[in-house]
């Protein structure tokens, strides 16, 4: 049996080049707004960034956000201003991260991630609207909503439609070699 000589005619260089200049970089971007548009749409499900369903509100909860004018009863959507607030930002290079605004106290930035005790002894009254409400010790629940990197890792509909990201990142790889003129 006889071997042919097999031509191979692409550049190492250009690939390289294609690679880093737009591929990753544009990969990178479209997972980064894969997780934030999964987070929105899993806030507005009602559900935490681990997958788990949110408790629901509870009543003061709902009779404050009335008082402010706001309807829902949605756990940590009374206006949209913290969901709609996530976006991508781009640090570097393919360097990508997720923003939001953060909501909480001189005390705990982000009261909603992680959860507080109001450990007043005394009973803790505030006004909204002119209406007086009692607060006496009470535990506010976590209700992690911006995700980490542990939980972008274990969370199914992150997953799930991360295979499409990398689906789509080998679609655009293969097309490079032949596109570009690597393959001839």
């Amino acid at each position: 049996m006889q071997i042919k000589s097999v031509k191979i005619t692409f550049d190492p260089r250009k690939l390289e080049k294609e690679l880093k200049s737009k591929l990753i970089d544009e990969t990178m971007e479209n997972y980064t707004n894969m997780v934030a548009n999964t987070t929105k749409s899993d806030l507005e499900a009602g559900k935490d960034i681990y997958g788990q369903t949110f408790k629901p509100i509870k009543p003061v909860t709902r009779d404050i956000r009335q008082l402010r004018g706001y309807n829902g009863t949605k756990p940590l959507i009374q206006s949209g201003d913290m969901k709609n607030s996530i976006k991508t930002k781009k640090l570097g290079k393919n360097k990508y991260a997720l923003d939001a605004i953060s909501y909480g106290s001189s005390g705990n930035t982000n009261v909603h991630q992680t959860g507080f005790t109001l450990s007043n002894p005394k009973q803790y009254k505030f006004e909204v609207e002119g209406e007086i409400f009692t607060v006496g010790k009470a535990k506010i629940p976590a209700r992690p909503w911006f995700p980490d990197q542990d939980s972008v890792e274990g969370s199914a509909s992150i997953n799930i439609k991360f295979e499409q990201v990398a689906k789509d990142f080998f679609k655009r790889f293969n097309k490079a070699f032949t596109k570009r003129g690597f393959i001839g």
